[in-house]
């Protein structure tokens, strides 16, 4: 159902007079008033056409509001330091509004469409319910709620804030807006926390516990700040990237802590180095089942067996020099991700794994990340943790290039598009457009004067994509 919902989301943003009038119907009229014959009308779109694509409506409904969480979405990663750096729910929530001002600024009738929803709320059907779970403004409320709840705040008064944030996010574009232009945000926040707590200080965090990564000395690093129980891939050549993990230092709760090294991290032996033979504290003569019970992992519950995670009950009493090579790199990965960790850190988790126990790893990682633990991997392809990492961040010759979101990087290079590789000024530069870009002017003017090698429509690979993202190459 959602690959469906995907694809139909895809289908409309790549039909410009069909999103037009989509958009224009919904957000003047509602669900509920909306005519689809007037939409089909207006934007000339043939109906067999439409519905070969669209059951009914209420899917391409569901379609326009994928389009506008996920717009909405790419305008708070614009924020993604900030947010990170907020000192509590209030600062938070200014950050919310100032990226519904932006959204504004893109069209208004995002808004106006936000409103609407808001309007036909009590009647909305439990599809329509279901798709407003993914809305940013949905997932910004839940984790406030968990956050004030957490730093001792009363149901009530919570409960009360939920409810008086959300009808003013969902109506920023009436409450907001003035004769002389948006009330600041931090204004706006201010008032929606004085009304559900009076007199009262926002002594909450939106990241009670997390990690600072820091330039250091010898690199042109960028700083990142990460949150409890996020995971974050550093991306690039398998020796700059794993490097990062052992060099760079960690603040913790902002006190000072050792660099990240295998000797200082105990529990953090699944730290692959791929100049040696074996991975730190995997020994080939001893079993699969030693190596976990010398952690202190000789009693567990069956639902923390590591070894039954990874599927290796098996072979628990088998010496590691009579397996395959994968499940040495295997054992090592889940030696890191024992239930005292935390961060849990790892290079090449998924290096020499098949398939079957790739999905095992990832299943592991998600498994510790819903349990608040954060977890820092390095890998060589991106395409390997986009689907479980947060933030990948890139890692060039010099140390951290940029962190992006990783659904960022999913939308952006997940489907196939339009890629031009050209040279500039001897090298091979390449560039990437979305299929409904073909024959547009902006891609027209992209054109004009480039020294053009080839025009394709292909899906990306791993190389491509960093090279896009860092001007470098993975090599």
């Amino acid at each position: 159902m959602k690959q469906k919902q995907i694809d139909q989301s895809y289908f409309l943003q790549s039909n410009p007079r069909l999103f037009e009038e989509t958009l224009r119907e919904f957000a003047s009229k509602g669900y509920e008033s909306a005519s689809l014959n007037e939409i089909l009308k207006r934007s000339a779109f043939n109906k067999g056409s439409f519905y070969y694509r669209f059951a009914e409506k209420l899917d391409l409904f569901v379609a326009l509001l994928d389009t506008l969480f996920a717009r909405h979405r790419a305008e708070l990663e614009a924020d993604r330091t900030t947010l990170y750096e907020t000192s509590g729910i209030r600062m938070s929530l200014a950050v919310m509004v100032a990226s519904l001002y932006r959204l504004h600024a893109i069209d208004p009738r995002y808004l106006d469409l936000y409103q609407r929803i808001d309007d036909e709320r009590t009647t909305q059907s439990a599809a329509i319910g279901s798709a407003l779970d993914a809305s940013p403004i949905e997932k910004h409320l839940s984790d406030a709620r968990t956050v004030l709840l957490a730093s001792g705040m009363e149901a009530d008064p919570v409960s009360l804030f939920e409810k008086i944030a959300r009808v003013a996010l969902y109506r920023i574009g009436s409450i907001a807006m003035t004769d002389h232009g948006w009330i600041p945000a931090a204004d706006v926040a201010a008032a929606l926390w004085n009304a559900a707590f009076p007199d009262r200080p926002d002594t909450s965090s939106t990241h009670p516990m997390f990690f600072r990564i820091l330039p250091s000395a010898d690199a042109k690093d960028v700083e990142i700040e990460i949150a409890h129980g996020e995971i974050l891939a550093f991306v690039g050549p398998a020796d700059a990237s794993a490097a990062v993990l052992r060099r760079l230092p960690v603040l913790r709760d902002r006190a000072p802590m050792q660099p990240l090294r295998p000797s200082s991290w105990k529990r953090l032996i699944g730290i692959v180095a791929k100049e040696t033979d074996s991975p730190p504290g995997i020994r080939s003569d001893r079993t699969v089942r030693w190596h976990f019970r010398r952690l202190d992992q000789a009693t567990v519950t069956a639902d923390d067996d590591p070894i039954a995670e990874l599927g290796l009950s098996d072979v628990a009493d088998t010496r590691l020099d009579r397996l395959p090579e994968s499940f040495i790199r295997l054992i090592a990965t889940g030696v890191a991700f024992l239930p005292k960790s935390d961060p849990v850190v790892v290079a090449d988790p998924f290096g020499g794994t098949d398939e079957a126990q790739r999905r095992r790893i990832c299943q592991m990682l998600l498994k510790r990340k819903s349990i608040g633990i954060t977890i820092l991997l390095s890998v060589t392809n991106v395409s390997e943790v986009w689907a479980v990492a947060d933030r990948i961040a890139f890692v060039g010759q010099n140390g951290i290039v940029k962190t992006v979101a990783a659904d960022e990087l999913r939308r952006r290079y997940g489907e196939k598009a339009v890629v031009v590789r050209y040279l500039d000024s001897g090298l091979s530069r390449l560039a990437r457009f979305p299929l409904s870009a073909i024959g547009g002017t902006e891609f027209g003017r992209f054109l004009i004067g480039k020294n053009v090698v080839s025009i394709d429509t292909e899906s990306l690979g791993d190389a491509d994509i960093y090279r896009i993202e860092t001007g470098e190459d993975l090599s």
